[in-house]
């Protein structure tokens, strides 16, 4: 592919951050890293640091590389880029995410692989990792079930919108990190500025 590096030439690569816009996005990405947040789309809740999908892919900001997407990428260098063990090399595995959540997301279960099979249709396994930026007072992250919880007591919950209180509910605090296996329950709540690593799902 014309433009690229040999693969030992390979540097550090940076990336043009893709804004999202979210009903619940807050404000601190921009003052926290001193970026330029676009402001015509509604609040921005998600900056995709690194992102191989159909629909938006990440592109090299720095260096001789600079303007090839993370696809060109893949497709010249494969397993130097990925490492060895990656099982395709067709589409980046992970997707790197800031999440800043000016409100509360909503509970969420991501299924496993066993249960993605189940449902068919293109459903794909999400396991993901949330590292504490920053927080504001009184930020939490609900994580997993408490010791009081019964799948009865979880399902009788969901119609009365009372599930929260069998949820384990944690103080957010900044370097804190948060692993949620597929198959957890989860949200974050508002005031949370999080690095989110996920499965490309």
């Amino acid at each position: 592919m014309n433009g690229m590096v040999d693969s030992s030439a390979l540097y550090p690569l940076k990336f043009h951050p893709v804004y999202v816009p979210r009903m619940w996005g807050g404000t601190q990405m921009g003052a926290f890293f001193h970026r330029e947040i676009p402001q015509d789309r509604g609040p921005i809740g998600e900056s995709w640091e690194l992102v191989d999908r159909e629909d938006v892919c990440s592109t090299v900001s720095n260096g001789l590389l600079a303007g090839a997407s993370l696809q060109d990428l893949l497709t010249h260098f494969g397993r130097d880029l990925v490492g060895s063990s990656a099982s395709v090399t067709s589409r980046f595995p992970l997707m790197v995410k800031l999440i800043d959540a000016g409100d509360r997301l909503s509970l969420q279960v991501h299924p496993d692989a066993s249960t993605a099979r189940m449902i068919g249709g293109g459903a794909e396994p999400k396991t993901e990792m949330w590292y504490v930026i920053n927080a504001r007072p009184g930020a939490v992250i609900m994580a997993g079930l408490n010791h009081r919880s019964t799948k009865q007591l979880v399902l009788n919950s969901i119609s009365g919108g009372e599930v929260e209180k069998y949820l384990q509910v944690y103080a957010s605090q900044p370097g804190d990190s948060f692993y949620i296996p597929a198959g957890t329950l989860h949200a974050i709540g508002g005031g949370n500025l999080l690095l989110e690593i996920q499965q490309n799902s």
